[in-house]
């Protein structure tokens, strides 16, 4: 099982700001694809969204159809979110990755 943090993970970190007052993000077609290169080989991939980030949870939809992968909401402390996957997936640490831009893991 793979965890991966959208933000500054599979974004680049840039928010384009419109006139009309939109928000968008850019998430690179090499990074999705290497998502479901991973799920190809029976990797289950799950994106970790902040629940504070506004922006990221209003695209959970889109990002779940782009990328065939769960989107979780992670509070605080993602650790204690995301064991209660691990342990409900009766995996071991060792089985686990994270990929991500800060060390809240």
């Amino acid at each position: 099982m793979m965890f991966c943090k959208v933000s500054g993970c599979l974004t680049d970190g840039k928010v384009f700001l419109s006139v009309s007052g939109e928000d968008w993000v850019s998430i690179h077609t090499r990074d999705t694809a290497g998502l479901r290169m991973l799920q190809k080989d029976d990797v289950k991939v799950v994106l970790l969204i902040s629940k504070e980030d506004l922006l990221m949870k209003s695209l959970i939809p889109k990002l779940e159809t782009m990328t065939g992968c769960e989107v979780m909401m992670v509070g605080e402390e993602p650790l204690k979110d995301v064991q209660s996957v691990v342990e409900k997936e009766e995996l071991d640490w060792k089985d686990v990755a994270y990929m991500g831009k800060n060390l809240d893991f």
